[in-house]
């Protein structure tokens, strides 16, 4: 059996990357706000263990040798300014989930954009998927249009299937086909 190496992938921009030590703060400001942590499902972290243990968690499953979680970092200084990740992998059906997320202070920079158009190539030319799907908050427009300008299309909304703070919202599921 082969072994596997994690790839690291380059834009113009960004290097796609595995998390190290050096990346926990990044983690604990971008967990913190409320708000971005908000549009994730997720409650605000606001101690640093979360970091360190998200951090030991990637770390470990890079060791296992199957894991498709990268730190999105800026090529020209390998700050780390968010993640982004093929979930739920399954080369019988060549398909896959993609989740990322990108720190409060870095959005709107296109960094989200560009890291998913990098992963959705690899996916299709290296990993040879034949689909991929992502799922967001509908009231998400940002990460929609991220989505979108990479070719996704919505295949439907799932009327309040997710509970968060007390309080049932709307998840947009979307796919892109490998053609």
């Amino acid at each position: 059996m082969q072994s596997f190496v994690f790839p690291i992938i380059t834009t113009q921009r960004l290097c796609l990357r595995k998390f190290s030590e050096s990346d926990t703060e990044a983690v604990y400001n971008a967990f913190k706000n409320g708000d971005f942590t908000a549009k994730m499902l997720t409650e605000k972290q606001t101690d640093r263990i979360f970091a360190e243990t998200y951090i030991e968690e990637m770390k470990s499953e890079y060791e296992k040798g199957d894991c498709y979680t990268w730190a999105v970092a800026l090529k020209d200084c390998d700050s780390c300014v968010g993640a982004i990740s093929l979930n739920m992998v399954n080369f019988t059906n060549e398909s896959a989930e993609l989740g990322y997320w990108i720190s409060p202070e870095f959005m709107g920079c296109g960094y989200a954009t560009e890291s998913v158009s990098a992963i959705v190539r690899y996916a299709f030319e290296y990993m040879k998927l034949h689909r991929l799907s992502a799922m967001c908050r509908l009231d998400n427009i940002a990460s929609m249009n991220v989505l979108k300008k990479n070719g996704f299309t919505i295949e439907g909304i799932a009327k309040e299937s997710a509970k968060f703070q007390n309080r049932y919202v709307d998840i947009a599921s979307f796919a892109i086909i490998n053609k």
